[in-house]
């Protein structure tokens, strides 16, 4: 998949940028300014049959938290770090700020542009892949010891999707960290971790639920 380019895609979005203090960190994020002017513009076409709506276009709250989050815990020394649903990428960067080897995915091409325009403004590095979580792709055998999400279970279709892809990409000994913000399916996706054989424990940052969930070794 080769990413469109960011002067392409900046032209098709009314784009603004905003300041994000992530300590020890600031980071200045690309993003859409008005994602209900945005979904107001769609057509039937652009829903597609799936129905998606442009979730990543925006800056959630959780996916704020969880770069705070990233930022104040230890480097990812043992491996690659990957996320879900990277929208914008805050949480990657975060992570690629305290040193990891990041992989930020998503099924938008234009939400990857805008990862990697966020992560080049902000001179950071790391890597793009068009993923879909729905159907991981079997050819995909990298596992990662560490996995980020945020703010990935708005739909009740989204939960059993995102626990298999959580087990499917940790390593053995690998944690998989999602942040939400009290979603309604939120209880029905601890479930669905647990019953992958994940050793589930929850914290939080503000308002946002933090979930941790460990492979055993």
């Amino acid at each position: 998949m080769t990413v469109p380019p960011w002067e392409a895609v900046r032209a098709r979005y009314d784009v603004a940028e905003t300041a994000i203090d992530v300590p020890p960190h600031r980071f200045t994020i690309s993003h859409v300014r008005d994602v209900n002017a945005l979904v107001d513009a769609m057509t039937a076409d652009d829903f597609g049959p799936d129905e998606r709506l442009p979730y990543w276009s925006t800056l959630w709250s959780a996916a704020t938290d969880l770069a705070r989050w990233i930022a104040q815990s230890p480097p990812n020394r043992r491996g690659a770090t990957l996320e879900l649903g990277a929208g914008l990428g805050l949480p990657s960067l975060a992570a690629a700020a305290r040193g990891d080897r990041v992989v930020a995915t998503d099924y938008e091409p234009d939400a990857l542009a805008f990862a990697a325009h966020n992560a080049a403004q902000n001179g950071l590095a790391l890597a793009v892949e068009q993923i879909d979580y729905r159907a991981w792709p079997a050819a995909h055998h990298q596992a990662y010891t560490v996995v980020l999400a945020s703010d990935v279970l708005y739909e009740a279709r989204a939960v059993d999707p995102v626990a298999d892809s959580v087990r499917q990409v940790l390593a053995p000994g690998g944690e998989a960290l999602i942040a939400d913000p009290g979603r309604p399916y939120l209880d029905r996706f601890l479930t669905a971790l647990s019953a992958r054989g994940l050793e589930v424990t929850q914290g939080r940052a503000g308002e946002t639920v933090m979930i941790q969930a460990k492979r055993a070794v």
